[in-house]
């Protein structure tokens, strides 16, 4: 009897030992990795359309034009060219200001002219020659209708409109006195697409659209660093310009222009874009306002990702219950068929990889983005259910969810303070000044890809440019 106790007492301490050890010891456990299909996730981003308002002050104009203006127009030495009109005439561009002003489609000038004429004059083939020169002033007014071309070069035709005299014209011979007006005036039509060919080489001159545009193009597709920490960049795709015919009044010429643009924000290091450095032709449309919508997708690649969890978890310690303790030595997170996924190495009281997965999501209501019905991937469930189902039921589930709930008010508020600290008062090149404002960013969507995480921002602002400098 006492032998048959023994084997039994021995049997029934071996099977509570077996039933208590494993609550007690550490758990190895090695996590099949969730097998998912690598399905990307196709989204279709509208372009941003930024809409410009262009003022060009008419003061850059006749800053030009009195300029380079200058000087002898015309000089005819000769008495008997022209037909032997027996004239000779000279004219200058005089110091006092040319006038430049607009009204519709087109520029006027006032272009103040000095003439000097000299007239032979001969009563009879057998008679002596008999000279005279006489100087006056003229106010010739020019009018430049002004349009882009398809190459985006200023496309100018100017033609005269006016000729005020300050006097009459008259050659006095004392017995007779000729008048010359019809003279002058067919000299200065005869010579006139030289005078006009030189306006609208000033012209084009004073406004250079394509260099500016052909620099502009280039310019936004370079990355801008908006916030070193967090090493966020901004990165704009332009696809067209759009732009309303050019208007003139007495103070300004002016147009509308839009620029079609695909803009995304990457956090991680500075994109590597390939500059598209063709500049599309100009799409002509009415009316454009100076309101634009902007669509901001940002992209959180899991590297980046992966670099923050393991900055806020490695090397953790959780308590999981009284007697149990958890430390996270190593995560790693990454995308699949629209899921995120983390990968946490544990040790401690459970040692081994555990799997959790969730969909990135939006509380609206709190703006804070978070993994949607986060849970253990199955296979990491299956396992857990059979080695330690109190990993699976404690509150390790929650404490990781909790970690990857992320607050971004305040990132709203910090891009649109980057963006308008961005848009007030920058200064391209000492070419022009880009003044504007965005309202409130709003996160409209949110979706995983095998990249990283991308939010979809809206939002609408006002902006405003001014050019400051107009030579080339």
């Amino acid at each position: 009897m006492k032998y048959k106790f023994g084997i039994w007492s021995f049997l029934i301490v071996f099977v509570m030992m077996a039933m208590w050890l494993p609550g007690c010891r550490s758990k190895h456990f090695f996590s099949v990795p969730p097998d998912y299909d690598s399905i990307q996730v196709q989204r279709i981003i509208q372009p941003s359309l930024i809409q410009i308002p262009i003022e060009v002050p008419m003061q850059v104009f006749t800053n030009e034009m009195n300029k380079n203006f200058n000087g002898l127009i015309y000089n005819d030495t000769l008495y008997d060219n022209n037909d032997n009109d027996n004239l000779k005439v000279k004219i200058w561009r005089i110091k006092k200001q040319i006038k430049v002003d607009g009204h519709k489609q087109k520029i006027r000038f006032q272009l103040p002219l000095e003439i000097w004429a000299k007239y032979r004059w001969m009563a009879c083939d057998i008679c002596p020659a008999v000279e005279k020169s006489t100087s006056f002033d003229l106010d010739l007014t020019l009018v430049t209708q002004a349009q882009l071309g398809k190459d985006w070069t200023l496309v100018t035709t100017t033609t005269a409109t006016d000729m005020q005299f300050s006097k009459e014209p008259v050659l006095d011979f004392g017995i007779v006195q000729i008048p010359v007006t019809r003279l002058i005036k067919g000299i200065l039509n005869t010579h006139m697409p030289t005078i006009t060919k030189s306006i609208d080489q000033e012209v084009a001159s004073a406004l250079p659209v394509k260099t500016y545009m052909e620099d502009a193009w280039k310019q936004v597709q370079e990355p801008i660093l908006l916030d070193s920490a967090y090493q966020a960049w901004l990165l704009m795709k332009p696809k067209n310009i759009l732009i309303t015919p050019l208007k003139c009044d007495v103070h300004k010429l002016s147009l509308q222009a839009g620029m079609e643009t695909w803009i995304e924000t990457h956090i991680g290091k500075k994109p590597e874009v390939k500059l598209k450095s063709f500049l599309n032709p100009p799409v002509v449309k009415e009316k454009l306002s100076n309101q634009f919508m902007l669509e901001l997708p940002i992209k959180i690649d899991f590297d980046m990702a992966t670099h923050i969890a393991r900055a806020n978890l490695k090397d953790s310690t959780f308590q999981i219950s009284k007697n149990k303790k958890i430390t996270i030595t190593d995560v790693n997170i990454y995308g699949r068929s629209g899921f995120a996924f983390i990968e946490a190495h544990l040790k401690g009281s459970f040692n081994g990889a555990v799997f959790f997965k969730g969909k990135p999501s939006l509380d609206t209501l709190t703006h804070t983005l978070y993994l949607k019905d986060f849970d253990y991937d199955i296979n990491t469930k299956n396992g857990l259910y059979s080695i330690a189902s109190w990993m699976l039921h404690g509150p390790l589930k929650k404490i990781m969810e909790k970690q990857f709930r992320y607050s971004i008010a305040s990132d709203l508020d910090a891009a649109r303070l980057s963006i308008n600290r961005l848009m007030n008062g920058y200064v391209y090149d000492k070419y022009f000044q880009i003044n504007g404002q965005v309202g409130k960013l709003k996160l409209s969507d949110v979706y995983c890809t095998d990249q990283g995480i991308h939010a979809i921002f809206n939002t609408s602002g006002q902006s405003h440019i001014t050019f400051l400098n107009f030579t080339p």
